[in-house]
């Protein structure tokens, strides 16, 4: 399982904004690597049980030994990732490095352990997990507290900024505050033309009236 970090930017309201949910990514970072594998048998008591769960942790810090090399192959400017192995309830995590992590091979496909340096880094590489821990004890709860405080909260913090590409265009929207005014100055314009055409209308048409009227009363008098 690989926990991410992602921070996003609104998206204008265009064609195309719908079709990411309005939104677009423009950070991405790795918080942790999980391997969760199932637990001992619960048959198991004791030491056995203990056993099997060690057997079981070191195939999955073996797994994470490729997903580490994976994920530095991935990331370049990740310099280091928290992972967790765990066989049920028990688990250990570490603080990787990429210096303590074997480099990935992209013709093979898989974390390159030939040369000599990278085998050494492989033999290394249990020593680097913490002690085990038990989910639901307060050994366990404390220490993922300090995880939390000393390793991810402090990732999380230290988000960059938004690019300038993303940024809202402030003089286009004052271009289009402009244009709005403009145009509502124009419809005003010409609805004062309109008010001033219908009055003259309305004066003609007295007007008509008016010498109707006058010549009604010239007849009468004749």
């Amino acid at each position: 399982m690989f926990i991410t970090h992602v921070e996003t930017v609104k998206l204008p309201e265009n064609g195309h904004h719908e079709l990411r949910g309005g939104r677009k990514a423009y950070h991405q970072c790795g918080t942790m690597i999980v391997e969760l594998k199932k637990g001992p048998s619960r048959r198991l008591v004791g030491t056995e049980y203990a056993l099997k769960a060690d057997l079981i942790i070191r195939d999955a810090r073996s797994d994470l030994l490729e997903y580490s090399s994976a994920y530095f192959a991935c990331y370049p400017d990740s310099n280091a990732i928290i992972v967790f192995a765990a066989a049920g309830p028990i688990w250990r995590w570490a603080e990787i490095k990429r210096s303590q992590t074997p480099k990935w091979d992209f013709k093979m496909n898989c974390a390159n352990l030939w040369s000599r340096h990278n085998k050494s880094l492989s033999r290394k590489w249990g020593d680097l997990f913490s002690d085990t821990f038990t989910l639901g004890t307060p050994c366990s709860d404390k220490e993922l507290t300090s995880i939390n405080q000393k390793h991810i909260y402090p990732l999380l913090a230290h988000t960059p900024e938004i690019p300038a590409h993303l940024l809202p265009d402030d003089e286009e929207e004052e271009e289009d505050e402009i244009g709005e005014e403009g145009e509502e100055g124009e419809e005003g314009e010409e609805d004062e033309e309109d008010e001033q055409w219908q009055g003259a209308g309305d004066s003609q048409a007295d007007l008509e009236d008016n010498e109707v009227i006058d010549r009604g009363n010239w007849s009468d008098d004749d």
